[in-house]
């Protein structure tokens, strides 16, 4: 489920501090992202729809009858611009009867400057990386939260391989790509996600 997260605004819907007054647009997404209403809209998803069962339709030697089945799904929901595990565990933790798992974007933002310009690369350390995946991978698991993967790029986003690389170089770029790829297989979640689509290099700035 898309933007899942962004369900409710605040109320009045008002304007974005000005952060950079060159750019006609500005951050906003204090105003929109995990807002007052999002956890009632999609608790009632759930109870009116995800939760409820369904009349099917089988066929018997006699005929056909109806037969009240569970209507048996697994949710992913999509949670942009949202770095905080106790905002987006309220989603998927059991008692809270919402979503099954919730992914982020907070290892991609690693290495730019997400609120301003994400494709603007920003220094990092190898300590950044594993502070992320270590939080994702241990949060309130014992309770039920669930996150769906280490999500390192999507068909939007920079070419991992290049992002993550130590030098420009044909040996290393190859050798990141497989170390990255090893390491999504390796961590749990449901999805593993790794989006890169276009098979062309990243630009270099």
């Amino acid at each position: 489920m898309d933007v899942i997260n962004l369900l409710s605004k605040t109320d009045g819907l008002p304007d974005a501090p000005v952060v950079d007054e060159g750019d006609p647009t500005q951050p906003a997404s204090m105003y929109y992202a995990n807002g007052p209403r999002v956890h009632e809209y999609i608790k009632e998803m759930n109870q009116k729809v995800l939760s409820r069962e369904f009349l099917s339709v089988s066929p018997t030697a006699s005929g056909t009858h109806r037969v009240a089945t569970d209507y048996d799904v697994f949710t992913v929901g999509e949670a942009p611009f949202s770095h905080s595990a106790d905002d987006l565990a309220e989603y998927v933790l059991p008692q809270n009867r919402e979503l099954n798992t919730v992914f982020q974007f907070e290892l991609m933002d690693i290495d730019s400057f997400e609120s301003l310009e994400p494709l603007i690369p920003k220094p990092w350390k190898l300590s950044d990386l594993k502070n992320v995946v270590e939080k994702w991978q241990t949060f309130k698991r014992e309770e039920g939260f669930w996150n769906t993967s280490v999500h390192v790029s999507f068909s939007r986003s920079g070419r991992k391989g290049h992002r993550m690389l130590i030098e420009e170089h044909v040996f290393t770029v190859s050798l990141s790509r497989t170390t990255i790829n090893r390491e999504l297989c390796r961590a749990s979640g449901t999805i593993p996600e790794n989006g890169d689509r276009i098979p062309l290099n990243s630009l270099r700035c």
